[in-house]
């Protein structure tokens, strides 16, 4: 009688060991190329903040303004700023960013006077109408808002303002402008009496309009009769 070959037994259900292996691989891979994609996706704002910081910390003023292919402008701190720039830095602010606590006092706080690519931040001292003299309490915010501007290179603007109100006859000045202008120059000398060296001082006259009431009534019109210190991004030569 014929004698039956024994039975191999069955191959194990399911797929190769190997197979899981390979898919382990496969897996780390597709992330490893997902993340140099995503890597290489960089925001044009957030590299604009980027190098201008880097700039600013290093005192390079020619650095490049963008790592994008093309052509590249120099950033120096008098040169216009790129509205990327501008955008990036407003979004900056307003997600946070770093807290300074103010001079204490009525008027003394140094805060953001308008939104703008050049202007960091400044303060404002008011005038009595029709008047270019400084008062104690406009002294007090000058000197308390010196500890902020002190030894730094940024340039400052003091920009005179008037309110639309016709001038007293008493007062003196010609016009608006010629009041504005008074008291701008006021507050420059005194923050050079104050240590402040002229170089960095820069007078710039609004006169009545950049009214921060736009209504003419006298009981608002002292807020248009002021002066901003204005700390610049833009540096002493």
């Amino acid at each position: 009688m014929r004698r039956r070959k024994p039975e191999s037994p069955p191959p194990p259900q399911g797929a190769p060991e190997w197979v899981l292996t390979y898919g382990d691989m496969m897996s780390l891979l597709l992330t490893f190329f997902v993340l140099l994609f995503s890597m290489s996706e960089l925001k044009r704002e957030e590299s604009i903040l980027l190098l201008e910081s880097l700039r600013r910390r290093f005192g390079n003023e020619t650095a490049p303004l963008s790592v994008m292919p093309g052509v590249h402008r120099p950033t120096a701190a008098r040169a216009e700023r790129h509205p990327s720039l501008a955008r990036a830095r407003r979004e900056n602010t307003q997600s946070g960013g770093d807290r300074v606590q103010a001079p204490a006092g009525d008027y003394p706080r140094v805060q953001t006077i308008r939104p703008s690519a050049q202007v960091i931040e400044g303060a404002v001292v008011f005038f009595p109408h029709g008047s270019a003299t400084l008062s104690e309490d406009a002294k007090r915010v000058l000197r308390q808002v010196l500890e902020q501007i002190a030894g730094k290179p940024q340039k400052l603007e003091v920009r005179g303002h008037t309110s639309s109100l016709p001038l007293p006859a008493e007062s003196g000045f010609r016009d608006h402008r010629q009041l504005a202008f008074e008291r701008a120059s006021v507050v420059a000398d005194f923050l050079v009496s104050l240590g402040i060296e002229k170089e960095r001082l820069r007078i710039a006259v609004a006169g009545p309009t950049e009214p921060l009431a736009p209504s003419p009534r006298p009981e608002s019109a002292y807020l248009n009769d002021r002066v901003e210190l204005l700390i610049l991004d833009e540096l002493v030569d």
